[in-house]
């Protein structure tokens, strides 16, 4: 016998997709406080909203069901937690899981029966998450109606098959959240040794994991992209390609150029700031706005190498500076430096002409950080969150450990402080990667000095 999932006594059409958006809207600047008088709120499950959501204010008996929340309708309803940016505006606070991934089931499924039967249309509701607050305080930005593009819907597919790919080859335990764009295959679990489950090609255990919306996605729904620009144009170029295929063929064109010949070949004048190898890049792929649409949803960091005509790599690579009280108040894969260790990476690499004054493109690498790499990372991490716990500010781990990752000051000088948790004000710190770590990333692109030899161009596209 089939329970309904839908309680009696709703002031909405549960049945009507225009009556359910409509009954959202009215969330828009106010609290469930404001709505939901009582219930039971576990104030160790992050779930605490989105149960409150669901069962208080639009009356929906919590489920795990294959079907959307409004069956009838065929929309599902979601939450999402965002913090508030120092400087303005809002970051997702996590991923979107989008359900669990059933290993044993996904290998006899499509694409359409695993996760388009339930995640067709999307209801969104962004709250701001503050943790000295209770679910029912928390203050609901905005609700958002989110049904795929085209072009997006492509790619996510693409996403799909790769994790089943990896499924069906026993290979379960090696997915990775960084070897997909916009959907990725998030860990799903409690504690450091997550929940393990069985694979159906291999005996090897396998972290829980499930479908997610990456941070970035997110934050394209939440904002909209008003200052992007895509560099598929035509969205049957994906059809049968690699995004990542698309964007290397596109640079191709210009490996072994010099600096100047790139200019008089794309038309554009870079600047002569830090963004001028970066904008020389984008002008390359056809963008002319500082953001690439596909790679804000895919939350892509594209980064500018720099090689010596040795092929040596002088400076490391820098990320945000560590926000000391929050750090503190996270696990590692809720943290900023996880999200940004789990993207996907882009790799623009120029290198000093033969003649010491000219610089060359020599081309570009995609590249995911892999998982014993990223054990690597965690634990710098770590150690700077217990010292910062500790009050100790001058003893990060340095580049001389060769930990892959480092710490040291970021600011733009000695004056440039930020608050810690002690009520104190110290320099600002960032994690870097290793110049050693980049230049063993990127030495098959460039592995000796430069010619402009263009027979003797080397281009890779991606790994990992």
């Amino acid at each position: 016998m089939c329970v309904p999932k839908i309680k009696e006594g709703v002031v909405y059409d549960p049945k009507n997709k225009g009556s359910i958006l409509e009954y959202a809207k009215r969330l828009k600047g106010r609290t469930l406080g404001s709505f939901v008088t009582s219930g039971e709120i576990n104030e160790n499950n992050k779930g605490g909203f989105g149960q409150i959501l669901e069962s208080g204010y639009f009356q929906i008996e919590n489920n795990n069901d294959p079907v959307p929340d409004f069956e009838e309708a065929g929309i599902e309803l979601k939450s999402s937690p965002m913090r508030k940016l120092k400087f303005g505006g809002y970051s997702p606070k996590e991923r979107l899981a989008l359900g669990i991934i059933n290993y044993e089931e996904i290998v006899d499924q499509t694409f359409e029966e695993s996760f388009m039967a339930k995640n067709k249309d999307l209801l969104i509701v962004f709250f701001l998450y503050e943790m000295e607050k209770t679910p029912l305080e928390y203050l609901i930005l905005n609700t958002t109606e989110w049904i795929f593009p085209d072009g997006d819907l492509e790619i996510i597919k693409r996403d799909w098959n790769d994790i089943r790919e990896m499924v069906v080859n026993g290979r379960a335990h090696e997915i990775s959240g960084s070897m997909t764009f916009y959907l990725e295959a998030m860990p799903k679990g409690a504690g450091h040794d997550r929940d393990l489950r069985r694979q159906p090609f291999s005996d090897i255990l396998a972290k829980q994991r499930a479908f997610g919306l990456k941070n970035k996605y997110l934050r394209v729904i939440f904002d909209s992209l008003k200052d992007s620009e895509p560099v598929i144009k035509d969205i049957s170029d994906l059809k049968n390609r690699h995004i990542e295929d698309v964007v290397a063929d596109i640079f191709s064109r210009y490996v072994g150029m010099s600096i100047d010949e790139i200019i008089k070949k794309t038309g554009t004048t870079p600047s002569n700031g830090k963004d001028r190898y970066a904008s020389l890049a984008r002008a390359m792929l056809g963008i002319e706005k500082k953001k690439i649409d596909e790679f804000e949803k895919a939350g892509i960091q594209m980064k500018t190498v720099r090689l010596e005509n040795s092929g040596n790599l002088k400076e490391s690579m820098s990320f945000p500076h560590i926000r000391y009280n929050e750090v503190v108040n996270e696990s590692w894969e809720e943290s900023e430096l996880y999200d940004i260790m789990t993207n996907r990476f882009l790799f623009v690499v120029y290198q000093k002409g033969a003649d010491g004054r000219s610089t060359i493109f020599k081309g570009i690498r995609f590249w995911s950080m892999g998982e014993e790499d990223l054990e690597t990372v965690r634990s710098v991490w770590e150690d700077t969150v217990e010292k910062i716990k500790a009050g100790d500010y001058e003893n990060f781990i340095p580049i001389s450990a060769d930990k892959i990752s480092h710490v040291r000051p970021h600011g733009r000088d000695s004056r440039d402080l930020t608050m810690g948790p002690d009520g104190k004000m110290h320099k600002k710190m960032c994690f870097w990667l290793n110049s050693s770590y980049i230049k063993g990333i990127v030495k098959e692109i460039a592995p000796e000095s430069t010619t402009n030899d263009r027979s003797s161009r080397r281009f890779l596209k991606k790994v990992n």
